[in-house]
């Protein structure tokens, strides 16, 4: 992409964030029926108002104070500005009319937005109209220009100036506000209204024109006057950036290129947008996770090591007992380590840190925040007097009379330095700005980092003490830094045990900015001596003592780890000129070896050595031979010389004998010749060989002495290929090693830090009290934000009103100034553009040094631009697996039609400021899941928050198992108040209020009684911790929050809470607990609770289904990843088995045993046992299949709903492979061993899927029985059981569907279950089957043929009695495990007595029978299948009379028997050839049909059908046997 092209995308990308940032609308405010009771001297009110006959004449500022005198005992609290909002648009209607189909498709959106806000005073009169850009918009359909905007405002003002010209001094009564509507708002709506689909579009537009909603603010006056008018600013447009985006935009414009951009004032905004530009490939230098080749581990082993080099490290540290964790220390060593740019892994100005839940963000911000106040305590530490580092800023006048001008740090190296050391926190989630400024400034916490003899050396000091309060109360106080500012509104501390410090400021929005001026503030300009302390030279000698002491330390360490590097340097060529010796040796030998195969005597040695005698050897046989040749070659010389002089040709003669010797020698010794050759070339090599000995011993000696000195200090780790190895491979238990290891993580070097942290807090501390300039900043920095303060013309308390230019000169020096008395600013992004709108952007020097974004993921990438142009640089900390941003429907339909130009990262679903900043950061991990990959900034792997299996739940569906835990189990107290043992899937199956309301109220029923018991035990443990009784412990909420995916959920679920408060609890925290601790997934990103319930909803209808798969991995990481200890996931399984990732939920809490018993079963250690016990799922874990039950059967009590056991063991499987099933184990149930188990129930494959469930119930029912103890010595009585139960109890159900059921149906094809004829059903219950046997036992009789004495008894009515009642006995101990009270439970005796029904017979009946076993009894069940079609059936009266069958009345007629039919039923009635019929139908029980032994006289049961319709049954008999028949008859009559 050239830069023009990215110049082009970037402005795109404003253009478009601007205007959607502009058209943003947040809901109409609630609608409070009644005034709501006043919060801290406030009472924010909203009403819809009252219907009266005189409405037309009345005012909203009347009804108002009426409302507000209400719940004020007619106090008269000053009213604020009354707001109307005109009109009422459901947000649902917008998305319909953008999208042109259905709004919200996933949940029921019940949202409106107003049209309209009307603005008067508290008496009534015009002040203001703001028309809502979003309807303006729509209604022009104006495009995606953002020029548009101009005649939006034009407009807007035309209204308003109509508007105040008209009700000049009239007051605003409802009848002249429906005017205004009638003339304002209607027309903007009636686009709308006319164009959706379904209704009427007048009717519509009356609907939502005639809604009005008045909103206003009533406070308490205070006794110095302040406040006496409360502020109450409302905007229907929610344009928290677009001021911002306009000012970045038009910079960006004025900008010659992309490049300029990038190097000119808002470098860090060009730095983060470009993330935008690039792609995914082409992310990513060094992957600090992954990369398996030896250059990778190279590069990374480099990293790691110069990254975490003591020479990196920050100085110092935040107080903890813990040290940070390998990623941690490496992200803060980037953001503000030492050595900055002149490292070889600098860090970019924008830095991203991949944070999943419970990985201690927070943590790493206190050790930056520790960072930073070391280096700028040391900048102090370079001036003589505090205020030598300050120049004043002149005014256009003065403004106060006991303050000048303000004063900024000295333009210079140091005051430079000084403003880099600001860090500004930012986040777009309340809940994590409000968590830093409550986590850093906890004394309690602080000090439990510190151990005792840094407690003594610290707190016992001189400087641990202040002097405070107003002159008249001065008094000397402990003193961490400023903890005595920490005050609240009524002047107390906020915790009084406990000293905190004032280290962060949690600013933004307009309450809290007042919060920390009329408290902090306050605190230090009247109570703090600010400008008179005298101790900071003092502070700074102890201060610079402990810091050349601890940087000195770090110099020895940074020294020690050199030599070290340098000694494993050596030592590696030690190794490989060691080596190189060997393979010459070898080479030598080997070569050796070959040349001399040819000679006579060939060298035949094997070590160097051999050689070198050898070669010796050579020497010696050939020195005669060498001295004869060197001698005729000097001959030859001696000629050649002579030959050559003037009378050479005398000598010629000479030359030519001399030649002739020599080469008639050399002929006749060309062995010799030979053999002289070898020994030069192999002399050369072994000289070769010596000099590498001779460096080998140089070496070894450099190394010794190198070993001498790094022996005698203290040895530090070296990161080499081997550890960089171990971070991302191998067991968790290395990999943890590896990430838990910290080369600075050594309690004497700990302890130090800590101290030279503690001594920088003094130093800034004493640097403030002792600053004129920092008194006169901390007073105008109240006045700039709205305090009350003596003016310096008036003389008097006043508000002061500085010019808006004086307001641009003193807002970035008030801002330097809270810098260095605060080092942590916080706010949320939609206060950014606000707090600092006097802070221009694109100024030379940005305010900020440092800005960290937390929960980066979860904000929209426009809304850090402007934190970020007013910054340096920017650490951005954030999970992409967690929460994405959060959209509402309308605007997402915006995005669709205003977008189209707009890159994908710019506006897609999960683009987010974490998605940019990640883009450009070198420094990463390259994440692969299975729908792509993703490079994601620096990853914090170990894991702090859960405990399993909830952090199982997150690293499995969200991290690809990378993550490692940490986390402590409860103490036992802690754990004992949990509602249970173990987290737990918790199946309620119901039916959802339909209309995309996906609340079911079964499972609210659930949710209310967890949250009654939850509450019951907080107060138990409340009143045992204070030892005492009453209203606190009443008041106590527990912490446990319900999270659902669905706001129709979620609003089900405050409404049961809401409907009665339980006994014995105090209803404020009741009603606290249902509106603060109950909300969606998006609502909790960020908090931590001991228990969460995740309630899920939804039911088996199709029209969920849609809902079902929009919960993804990101909503199941942040719910299960909110629970500390305990999570209780409350759903229908039968609705969600549909959603892969509630599924695999469901796998990991089912399957959360299974390490502790396989750790149970390799070292015996029975807390093992106990978890695995504690982890098994309960009954009521199982889900719940559709039932077959009558009215007659539903309400007795036999009858229990089927449970399925298919999920859970089919989630078990895998686990269950590894474990063994003994003989003994098998013995309880009476098989010898497995594999005769096995034979007995190899022919019950029942499942769709060929699986044998049978089997597998029985199977995981005998494991169970092994944990538990069940039929051994050592059985447990005091587990709940019932899962146990319910294995084997399935076990029986599939038995008896697959052997029983096919005779059953056979025999009575008609008999009514549930409405349903038996031949119909596909399975029943035990107490079906047990009820219908005792029935049928005859006619189950009369089946079976006795082909072996096996099946005797089954042939016999008595033994299927008995069957019947067995299951009956046994039906009691199924319905205990399903029925039983919550604080009931099912023991290990009931589960062996259970068992004997089903399998062992340990007693013969009194004719010396054994006793029915429901399990054993498959033969006596098939052959009653075999025989039933001998069995009679039902005919019609067609069908007997076609096969010579005649009613009573006939065969008495043919028989000549004078008697009456009924009289003559009644005598085979009495002689057993009849019976009542019994097939469930109430109007036909009283229907004589044939019993088994009329069956063998032949009779038939025959179906009849009256007028009505109503059926009957009755018996005919075969002509061929009417004399027969009336044989008996008469014999009887």
């Amino acid at each position: 992409m050239t830069p023009a092209e990215k110049k082009q995308a970037i402005g795109d990308a404003l253009d478009y964030w601007y205007l959607l940032d502009f058209l943003s609308q947040g809901d109409q405010p609630e609608d409070k029926v009644d005034p709501p009771r006043p919060r801290k001297g406030m009472l924010d009110d909203c009403f819809v108002p009252k219907e009266r006959n005189d409405q037309d004449l009345r005012t909203p500022s009347e009804e108002a104070r009426e409302r507000a005198d209400g719940v004020t005992n007619g106090e008269n609290w000053p009213i604020s500005m009354i707001y109307c909002h005109l009109g009422s648009v459901p947000r649902e209607a917008v998305m319909t009319y953008l999208a042109n189909r259905p709004g919200n498709e996933i949940e029921k959106e019940d949202e409106c937005m107003t049209v309209a806000l009307l603005g008067m005073s508290p008496d009534g009169k015009f002040v203001s109209f703001e028309l809502s850009s979003l309807f303006w918009w729509l209604k022009k359909n104006v495009g995606n220009s953002p020029n548009a905007i101009g005649s939006f405002e034009e407009e807007q003002d035309a209204i308003r100036k109509k508007l105040n010209q008209k009700l000049d001094g009239t007051k605003l009564t409802y009848g002249v506000i429906r005017d205004i509507v009638d003339s304002y708002v209607r027309p903007k709506v009636e686009g709308i209204a006319n164009c959706l689909p379904d209704g009427d579009g007048a009717e519509r537009i009356s609907e939502w024109c005639s809604r009005l909603l008045v909103e206003y603010r009533a406070m308490k006056p205070k006794d110095n006057g302040d406040d006496a008018c409360p502020v109450f600013d409302q905007s229907l447009c929610h344009s928290f950036f677009a001021k911002d985006i306009s000012q970045i935009n038009e910079l960006c414009n004025r900008s010659g290129s992309f490049d300029d951009f990038r190097e000119g004032p808002l470098s860090l905004v060009a730095a983060y947008l470009e993330g935008g530009l690039r792609e995914e490939s082409a992310c990513g230098e060094v992957d600090l996770l992954g990369g398996e080749s030896d250059d990778d581990l190279a590069v990374r082993a480099d990293f790691f090591s110069e990254v975490l080099g003591a020479g990196a490290t920050p100085i110092g540290r935040w107080p903890s007992k813990y040290s940070l964790s390998l990623m941690q220390q490496v992200a803060v060593n980037l953001a503000v380590g030492r050595g900055g740019s002149t490292r070889k892994y600098p860090a970019n100005d924008v830095m991203s840190v991949n944070g999943p839940p419970g990985t201690g963000k927070t943590t790493l911000l206190k050790d930056i925040v520790a960072a930073n106040v070391v280096k700028k305590a040391r900048l102090l530490c370079e001036y003589d007097k505090p205020d030598d580092a300050f120049e004043e800023v002149e005014l256009s006048k003065r403004y106060l009379q006991f303050a000048k001008n303000p004063y900024r740090f000295r333009k210079g190296r140091t005051g430079d330095a000084i403003n880099n050391l600001s860090i500004l926190v930012c986040s777009t989630n309340n809940a994590a700005v409000e968590n830093i400024a409550k986590e850093l400034p906890d004394g309690k916490a602080f000090l439990e980092g510190i151990d005792e003899s840094e407690k003594k050396e610290f707190l016992e000091s001189d400087l641990s003490n202040i002097v405070w309060g107003k002159t008249s109360e001065q008094k000397t106080v402990e003193d961490l830094y400023f903890s005595s500012a920490l005050v609240d509104n009524e002047g107390n501390l906020r915790d009084p045990e406990h000293p905190g410090l004032m280290i962060a400021a949690c600013l933004g929005n307009r309450r809290n900015i007042n919060s920390f001026r009329n408290c902090e503030l306050a605190s230090l300009q009247f109570k703090a001596q600010v400008g008179k302390g005298k101790r900071f030279s003092k502070a700074k000698k102890l201060f610079l003592a402990q810091y050349k002491k601890v940087s000195d330390r770090f110099k020895r360490m940074e020294e020690q780890a050199a030599r070290e590097r340098e000694l494993l340097k050596l030592q590696a060529q030690l190794s490989q000129l060691n080596y190189e010796c060997q393979e010459d040796e070898r080479k030598i030998v080997e070569e050796l070896t070959i040349e001399t195969a040819c000679l006579p005597h060939p060298f035949e040695g094997g070590t160097v050595g051999d050689a070198r005698k050898y070669l010796d050897d050579i020497a010696k046989d050939t020195a005669d031979y060498e001295a004869r040749r060197n001698r005729l070659e000097t001959e030859l010389r001696d000629a050649e010389e002579k030959a050559s002089g003037l009378i050479g040709w005398i000598y010629r003669g000479r030359l030519s004998d001399s030649l002739e010797k020599l080469d008639s020698f050399m002929q006749q010794t060309k062995p010799e010749r030979k053999l002289v050759a070898l020994y030069t070339t192999f002399e050369s090599k072994y000289e070769e060989l010596e000099n590498e000995k001779k460096k080998l011993v140089s070496l070894q000696v450099e190394i010794k002495g190198l070993e001498d000195v790094v022996e005698g200090a203290k040895f530090v780790e070296t990161i080499d290929e081997r550890f960089v190895e171990s971070i991302s491979e191998g067991d968790s238990e290395s990999r943890k090693s590896a990430h838990l290891y910290n080369p600075s993580d050594d309690d004497e070097l700990k302890k130090e830090r800590n101290l030279l942290f503690l001594y920088a807090l003094q130093v800034t501390r004493e640097f403030i009290l002792e600053s004129k300039c920092m008194r006169n900043n901390i007073t105008l920095l109240r006045t700039y934000w709205g305090a009350k303060d003596i003016g310096a013309d008036s003389g008097k308390k006043e508000l002061i009103e500085f010019t808006q230019a004086d307001r641009r000169k003193m807002a970035p020096v008030l801002f330097q100034a809270l810098g260095l008395l605060t080092p942590v600013i916080s706010s949320t992004f939609a206060s950014i553009g606000r707090m600092l709108e006097d802070v221009q952007i694109g100024g030379a020097d940005p305010l900020f040094g440092l800005l960290i974004i937390d929960e980066a993921g979860q904000a929209v990438p426009y809304a850090s631009l402007g934190a970020l142009a007013r910054s340096r640089r920017a650490m951005i900390v954030g999970d992409p697996s967690q929460i994405e941003p959060v959209i509402t429907g309308d605007v997402k339909e915006l995005r669709a039609a205003l977008g189209k130009k707009v890159l994908l990262p710019f506006k897609g679903d999960v683009a987010s400021v974490q998605r940019l900043a990640d883009a450009v950061n070198p420094y990463g991990h390259l994440r692969s899941n299975s729908e792509d990959d993703q490079w994601i900034g620096c990853p914090l792997v170990v894991h702090r928050r859960c405990i399993s299996p909830m952090f199982d739940i997150s690293n499995e569906i969200s991290y690809q198992g990378s993550m490692l835990n940490e986390t402590a189990n409860p103490k036992k107290d802690l754990a004992d108040s949990f509602y249970l043992k173990s987290s737990q899937w918790i199946n309620v199956a119901g039916f959802e209020r339909g209309n995309r309301d996906h609340y079911v109220d079964v499972q609210g029923d659930r949710v209310y009684e967890i949250v009654e018991d939850a509450f019951r035990k907080t107060a138990a443990a409340t009143k045992k911790k204070a030892d005492g009784s009453g209203e606190l412990e009443e008041c106590a909420i527990p912490s446990l929050y319900i999270i659902s995916p669905f706001k129709t959920v979620v609003s089900g679920l405050k409404n049961r809470l809401l409907e009665e408060t339980p006994e014995g609890i105090a209803e404020r925290a009741w009603s606290a607990f249902a509106k603060l601790n109950i909300g969606t997934v998006h609502t909790f990103q960020g908090k931590e609770a001991h228990q969460v319930i995740f309630v899920l909803g939804c039911d088996t209808s199709r029209s969920c289904e849609g809902a079902i798969k929009f919960v993804n991995p990101n909503i199941v990481n942040v719910a299960a990843s909110r629970a500390k200890y305990r999570l209780y996931v409350i759903a229908d399984y039968a609705a969600w088995k549909i959603n892969e990732n509630v599924a695999t939920m469901k796998r990991i809490l089912d399957t959360a045993w299974v390490k502790h018993w396989e750790k149970y079963q390799t070292t015996g250690a029975i807390e093992e046992l106990n978890a695995a016990k504690d982890m098994l799922p309960r009954g009521e874990s199982l889900p719940r299949e559709a039932t077959d039950a009558d009215e007659e059967h539903v309400n007795e009590d036999d009858w229990c709903p089927d449970v399925s056991t298919d999920s859970y063991l089919d989630n078990v499987s895998e686990a269950f492979k590894s474990f063994n099933l003994d003989a003994e184990d098998c013995r309880i149930i009476g098989f010898s061993s497995r594999e005769a188990l096995r034979s007995a129930f190899a022919d019950c494959a029942c499942d769709q899927n060929g699986k044998n469930r049978v089997l597998e119930n029985i199977e995981q029912g005998l494991l169970l029985c092994k944990i538990f103890g069940i039929g051994s010595v050592g059985t447990d009585n005091d587990s709940d059981c019932a899962f146990c139960l319910l294995m084997f109890c399935r076990a029986a159900e599939r038995y008896l569907r697959l052997k029983l059921l096919p005779a059953l149906k056979a025999i009575a094809p008609d008999y009514v279950v549930a409405r349903k004829p038996l031949k119909e059903l596909e399975g029943l219950n035990l107490g079906q089957y047990g009820r219908l046997i005792a029935k049928k036992s005859e006619l189950l009789a009369s089946s079976v043929q006795v082909g072996n004495a096996e099946l005797t008894q089954a042939s016999k009515g008595d033994w299927w009695r008995t069957l019947g009642e067995t299951l009956g006995q046994f039906t009691r101990f199924r319905n205990s495990a399903c029925h039983t009270d919550r604080e009931e439970t099912v023991s290990a005796g009931e589960v062996w007595l259970a068992l004997r029904c089903l399998f062992v017979a340990f007693q013969l009946d009194e004719h010396g029978h054994k006793s029915v076993e429901i399990m054993r009894e498959g033969v006596a069940y098939e052959a009653a299948f075999a025989g039933a079609e001998r069995l009679p059936v039902c005919y019609s009266k067609d069908q007997a009379e076609a096969k010579g069958y005649a009613s009573i009345t006939l065969i008495l007629k043919e028989g000549g028997l004078d008697i009456k039919s009924k009289d003559a039923n009644d005598i085979l009635m009495k002689q057993g050839y009849l019976r009542l019929y019994d097939e469930g139908e109430e109007s036909v029980q009283r229907c004589k049909v044939p019993s088994a032994k009329g069956l063998r006289l032949g009779a038939i049961t025959v179906r009849g059908e009256k007028g009505d319709g109503e059926v009957y049954f009755y018996a005919q008999y075969p002509k061929v046997k009417a004399k027969d028949i009336c044989d008996i008859i008469e014999r009887e009559s």
